[in-house]
């Protein structure tokens, strides 16, 4: 199982590096030039200051969920793999009506959701799923 762990945390780790890179560089050309997917963003800077931390963090916990799948215990940087979603599905929650507010096209941002429950999930498999340690040593008793 902890191959298994350590591949999950390889692809979910590249993928929160590259996804929160390529979001800060996106948001900031929005943010300095109006235009783009984030262009809205050069009017209210203040969403930008939190997105791009958002972003930037995201980077941050990807090099820590690869860092740890090549520790001894993988389990323990899954548990930090599905916090890091559900902190953030926390938020879907509380704010799920003002998406479709934000700008034309944001109802969309809400299927984003479905990653998060996604990611979670495969998370919480490498987190509870059975042990191939613990079988083997139990059949050698």
């Amino acid at each position: 199982m902890d191959d298994t762990r350590r591949l999950i945390l390889k692809i979910h780790g590249t993928g929160l590096v590259l996804l929160g890179l390529a979001n800060a560089l996106v948001s900031t050309a929005g943010a300095i030039t109006g235009a783009g997917p984030m262009g809205f963003l050069q009017a209210q800077k203040i969403g930008h200051v939190g997105l791009l931390q958002a972003y930037l963090l995201a980077a941050l916990i990807g090099a820590v969920l690869l860092i740890g799948s090549r520790q001894p215990r993988p389990v323990l940087f899954d548990w930090i793999g599905a916090t890091a979603h559900l902190s953030i599905l926390v938020v879907y929650v509380m704010y799920w009506d003002l998406f479709p507010r934000l700008a034309p096209g944001f109802e969309a941002i809400r299927s984003v959701a479905l990653v998060h429950i996604a990611c979670v999930l495969l998370e919480g498999y490498a987190i509870f799923g059975r042990r191939r340690v613990s079988r083997q040593v139990a059949l050698a008793s």
